[in-house]
């Protein structure tokens, strides 16, 4: 079991719980401006399907690597590196312009949701060995509401801002701060 101070295990539970916040954004966010992003791409019901379809092949293909890729490199780095994917393929996406682009850069986000989503359990079940089902509630918790509020506040942001793209690209203003944390909760807790 990994020894932690106080503060570093704090700051991890809060890491953890607030991470599970992004991992679904990236699918959920797309769903509600559909038709708005079909017409800014020039994407046709095909593609759009694709599109829809990419949630699902991303965490069937990439989230099974997780747990080698946490055996590897160590849970806070793959979870910090997936928060960092996840910010990259967001932002990218959204202004890339070229339908081929927004399918490519989606893909990634996914991708690093997917495998940031199957690491976290291994973070509260080493750090957290006594609190797996509180942490795993919250973490749980977390990743519905995170789930909800991708959908739910996606046509506000692109109505309030008139624009479809940074719509899109606002759900990595939370996963850029989450990866910071998480390298700084790791230098904490060593």
């Amino acid at each position: 079991r990994a020894t932690a101070s106080a503060l570093g295990v704090w700051m991890l539970a809060a890491g953890v719980v607030l991470a599970a916040f992004n991992f679904r954004t990236a699918v959920t966010s797309v769903g509600a401006i559909l038709s708005e992003l079909q017409s800014g791409l020039g994407m046709s019901e095909t593609v759009a399907g694709v599109l829809t379809t990419l949630p699902v092949i991303a965490f069937a293909a990439l989230g099974a690597l997780a747990p080698r890729l946490t055996r590897r490199f160590g849970s806070r780095t793959v979870i910090t590196l997936s928060l960092l994917g996840m910010s990259v393929g967001l932002i990218a996406r959204a202004y890339s312009g070229q339908t081929g682009l927004f399918l490519l850069f989606s893909f990634l986000a996914l991708s690093a949701g997917a495998i940031g989503n199957v690491a976290v359990p291994v973070i509260v079940k080493e750090y957290f060995p006594g609190s797996i089902g509180r942490m795993t509630t919250a973490y749980s918790a977390m990743l519905a509401i995170g789930t909800s509020v991708g959908a739910f506040l996606t046509v506000p942001v692109e109505r309030w801002s008139g624009d479809w793209r940074f719509a899109l690209a606002v759900w990595a203003v939370a996963s850029i701060p989450m990866a910071s944390s998480t390298r700084f909760v790791a230098v904490l807790s060593e």
